[in-house]
């Protein structure tokens, strides 16, 4: 190794490749900006970077070959002693290689070396205008192949009237092309190349034919004319945005007149009111708002880099971007809107302020867009029936309005379940969305769930494909492509999968562990994904207890809680409470009532800040010392101890209600009167008072077990069932399959025999095959003593497929 690193040195090999990096350096940055400012051809770029690619292995064997080697050159400076001994006589296979050194010698020059590189970047150069020719020639005859749609070139305006106002021709182009450039997908071309290519054409830029020459050449799929015009000391300023490729369409027209001190914001104007028009498509309907309503060119530009990153699925990267938008104008409604959009994906905290910040601002927007606002604020106050109401009546005046559907999907399909309905309600709302924008992420993402929960696989799996190539990058892609490996038992994908999350931040997979159980009902793979992480995260590991639970796996659950790591972690002890008062898991009253007291010693701050998400604005101390004495409450009613129970009850009710959080604080007040009420014996009371529960809840607050109340749901369930209330049954323990939430997947065995039972009852003997079948596949690894239920299930399983033939 020590040879090699002399033998590289004594050639010059250091010398020479810094020399032709240096080089390379500067044409690459000299290619960088002509390309940059449309004089040259995008595919130069990389054609430079292959040649230089090629070119600098060859300098480097042209150093090596052009040195002799050590031992020729201490041969020549050392000539041999006549009186030494010498070497035997060359042998044919060196003089082949001697023979060979010379060809390479011979062929790998300094000068060759220069004119390989010279001819190479000359045919680039030939190829370059070639491509220009060709482009200009097309262009002429209507092939704007070569054009940049999102390239926009803006060309000296003319000036009219006073001779002091002449300087802003130019001027202006400047301002406006940094104005336009970076809003949205817009890059604006160079306003120096637009400059000398105006100068060359010697015509008037601002004529019809001239602007789109010099706009072809640029590569600009659009270009701006405008002027100035002066009168009696006021300036009115109007621009026109053509496209190249057909000088015959119809072009945007914008107009605005002021004082010559407001000509910044004159511009502003003119440029969001250019930009708006420019945004026709149903798609593009909130953002052409937004630069109509922003008091801001820049906050406007933040907020449509928020949008781009938004329909890419980094969510984390737009709401960034709707906070720099909201820095800039404190008062930009529909970045406050779109903040709460992104918010809600990432489980930031301000998703409810975001969204009462937005209405709070709307008073300059449409009527239309008010309405859009005001369904959002309502939804995230949790007054998730008036928010359907909502966006019903938006959807009934403008039907094919994009937002609206989504939102309205997102109410349905999030929010619902508690209410004993379906996420199933949110399929037609989230088609009707995507056929209007076919790229629209936000209704793929959640078909792609709605389709895997539904057995509709070729949609799954057409869904994820159609994901994967509109945003690879997105936040949620590894859920949606574990997801499908997972619901189609692809071993081969699944393995590819533990690759992809190695390394990546912990909610990746926290995504995938719930889209593959609560969407692919595979809460085995999800475990799987869980055990095989290569992170510790507390909220993985708070997952793992109720995947065992709900594989039946009830004892293994219990041990996991027992020895965790995070057995005193404060908020454990809710978990811990979760489960324990499930009705699922069997623990002696001790245990329980030992629980209740841990739980009434902690302090609301400290369980707070060991939360395993970070907490939701609204959860504030107050209100986890509400669920801390909900569930210490519960403990002691499933303990027997009545008169404690009541105690806590009548010091929550003593306290003031939580703004922002829905029905939660009386919601759950009425939920522990019903337990009472059925540890007494009181069914009849305890369905009653149940069926006055309204779960309605922000989406954000679920976060924690009090807001979703699974176990509540599965007790009106089976009471509607002994009732004789089989559709309202049915209805209940569907919304605790069809659910995206944590906390229900726990009840997914009983619910499953309930359902089955149901189904047998109504004569849907198929659909009771169904739901056994799904029972038998989830308790594959169950306890011992949920075996007897396990076989009872198999034999009326066999017994309706036997019937069915």
């Amino acid at each position: 190794m020590r040879h090699w690193y002399q033998e590289i040195h004594r050639r010059g090999l250091w010398q020479a490749a810094a020399g032709f990096l240096a080089a390379a350096w500067v044409v690459i940055e000299v290619v960088d900006l002509l390309t940059g400012r449309g004089l040259l051809p995008d595919w130069v770029f990389n054609g430079a970077l292959v040649l230089l690619a090629i070119g600098f292995p060859v300098i480097l064997a042209t150093a090596w070959v052009q040195t002799p080697p050590a031992e020729a050159a201490t041969k020549s400076d050392h000539p041999v002693d006549p009186g030494e001994s010498r070497a035997p006589a060359t042998r044919p296979t060196d003089a082949a290689s001697t023979e060979s050194d010379a060809g390479l010698k011979g062929l790998l020059t300094w000068r060759n070396a220069l004119i390989g590189g010279v001819a190479a970047f000359a045919l680039l150069g030939a190829g370059t205008a070639a491509t220009s020719v060709l482009r200009i020639v097309g262009l002429t005859e209507g092939n704007a192949d070569q054009l940049d749609a999102d390239r926009v070139a803006v060309l000296p305006f003319e000036v009219r009237g006073s001779p002091e106002f002449a300087y802003l021709g130019e001027g202006l182009m400047d301002l406006m092309s940094a104005k336009l450039d970076g809003a949205g997908n817009l890059k604006a071309a160079d306003p120096r190349a637009v400059i000398g290519l105006s100068a060359s054409h010697g015509g008037d830029p601002s004529a019809p034919p001239d602007a789109r020459a010099i706009a072809s050449e640029l590569g600009a799929g659009r270009y701006v004319t405008g002027d100035l015009l002066e009168v009696g000391g006021r300036i009115r300023l109007t621009a026109f945005l053509h496209r190249t490729d057909e000088p015959s369409a119809d072009f945007q027209e914008a107009d605005i007149e002021g004082s010559p001190e407001e000509l910044f914001e004159l511009l502003d104007v003119l440029v969001a009111d250019l930009l708006a028009g420019s945004l026709s498509a149903e798609g593009d309907r909130l953002k052409a708002t937004a630069a109509l309503t922003s008091g801001s060119m820049d906050a406007t530009k933040a907020y449509l880099e928020g949008e781009r990153l938004m329909r890419m699925g980094r969510y984390r990267e737009s709401a960034d971007a709707y906070d720099r938008a909201i820095a800039i104008d404190s008062a930009f409604a529909l970045a406050y809107y779109r903040r709460s959009v992104a918010a809600d994906w990432i489980d930031a905290p301000d998703i409810r302020s975001s969204a009462d910040r937005a209405f709070e601002y709307s008073d300059r927007l449409s009527a239309r867009d008010r309405g859009l606002l005001n369904g959002l604020r309502l939804r995230r106050n949790g007054r998730v029936v008036e928010a359907e109401q909502a966006f019903r009546a938006q959807l009934h005046v403008f039907p094919d309005d994009v937002e609206a559907l989504v939102q309205f999907g997102e109410v349905l399909f999030h929010d619902h379940h508690r209410r004993g309905r379906s996420m199933m309600e949110s399929l037609g709302p989230f088609e009707r969305a995507l056929e209007l924008e076919p790229t629209n992420l936000i209704a793929l993402t959640h078909l792609a769930r709605l389709y895997a929960i539904s057995d509709s696989i070729e949609q799954l799996e057409s869904t994820t494909r159609r994901i994967s190539g509109i945003a690879p990058e997105s936040e949620r892609a590894l859920e949606l492509e574990a997801l499908h490996a997972y619901t189609i038992q692809d071993t081969v994908r699944q393995r590819e999968l533990q690759a992809d999350l190695a390394g990546r931040p912990w909610y990746h997979r926290v995504y995938a562990v719930l889209g593959v159980d609560r969407f692919g009902r595979d809460a085995a793979g999800a475990l799987k994904l869980i055990e095989q992480s290569d992170t510790e995260s507390p909220l993985l590991e708070s997952l793992a207890p109720l995947l065992l639970v709900e594989q039946g796996r009830r004892q293994e659950a219990l041990s996991f809680l027992e020895e965790s790591r995070l057995r005193e972690v404060p908020w454990w002890k809710v978990l811990e409470a979760f489960v324990l008062t499930s009705g699922l898991v069997s623990v002696g009253d001790g245990q329980l009532s030992t629980l209740a007291r841990e739980l009434e010693e902690l302090e609301p701050e400290e369980m707070l800040q060991t939360m395993f998400l970070p907490p939701y604005e609204d959860i504030t101390p107050r209100f986890i010392s509400f669920l801390r004495d909900y569930y210490a409450a519960l403990l002691w009613i499933e303990s027997g101890n009545i008169e404690r129970a009541e105690a806590i009850i009548v010091a929550m009710r003593a306290q003031d209600d939580f703004p922002g959080m829905g029905t939660v604080k009386p919601d759950s007040e009425k939920i522990l009167e019903a337990e009472i009420m059925l540890k007494m014996g009181d069914r009849e009371g305890g369905l009653e008072v149940l069926r006055s529960v309204e779960y309605q809840v922000p989406h954000a607050v679920t976060v924690t077990p009090l807001a979703d109340q699974s176990r509540s749901r599965l007790l009106r369930s089976r009471l509607e069932l002994e009732t004789g209330n089989l559709d309202a049954a049915r209805s209940w323990l569907a919304g605790l399959d069809e659910s995206w939430s944590p906390w229900d997947g726990m009840f997914r065995g009983e619910v499953y025999e309930l359902l089955g039972r149901i189904a047998e009852q109504q004569g849907r003997s198929r659909d009771a095959i169904v739901q056994y079948t799904r029972l038998l596949e989830l308790w594959n690894e169950a306890d011992p003593d949920l075996l007897p239920v396990r076989g009872e299930i198999e034999m009326r399983r066999n017994a309706l497929v036997r019937d069915q033939g």
